[in-house]
């Protein structure tokens, strides 16, 4: 099960992004936006217990995978405690789901190089939804993830 700390702050974070959009404080015009304000949002809500000793990073890779944000300790840059893939789609993108498998595929591939596995979160951000996003989608989508993967990775989808 993944460390409750660190998912609490990335779930934390995803819901100050997800409000900023809902308030119009944010409007994302592609996928990097989405990421620099959960890189924004990720420090705002830095948990105090983090504050000296937490760095987050933005692109972290290792063997050629690049993971758009990991938390690190400064004490140990090479090994990430938290992961979080972001991605954004519309209504017309037909490939979500398959955006989503090669980000979980591409996240486990990073966590078998630890012994201690990073938490792993991947952020949905859907375009175009003024009604929020559709429940069946989420429940297809959680129902195929969790039987592939086993709840090894947190799956966060906004703005709701």
């Amino acid at each position: 099960m993944p460390d409750k700390n660190y998912s609490d702050w990335a779930k934390k974070a995803w819901k100050i992004l997800t409000d900023d959009y809902i308030n119009g404080e944010f409007i994302p015009l592609n996928e990097f936006d989405i990421q620099a304000h959960m890189y924004h949002c990720m420090i705002e809500s830095k948990p105090d217990k983090y504050k000296d000793n937490r760095l987050l990073t933005g692109e972290w890779g290792i063997d050629g995978k690049t993971i758009d944000l990991a938390v690190v300790t400064k004490k140990d840059i090479k090994r990430p405690r938290l992961l979080i893939e972001l991605k954004e789609t519309s209504k017309k993108n037909k490939e979500r789901i398959e955006k989503i498998y090669r980000d979980i595929s591409k996240l486990e591939k990073v966590s078998k190089h630890y012994r201690k596995k990073p938490v792993k979160v991947i952020g949905f951000f859907f375009r175009n939804y003024s009604n929020g996003i559709p429940s069946s989608f989420i429940e297809e989508f959680d129902q195929k993830a969790k039987k592939l993967y086993k709840n090894k990775v947190i799956l966060l989808y906004g703005p709701k």
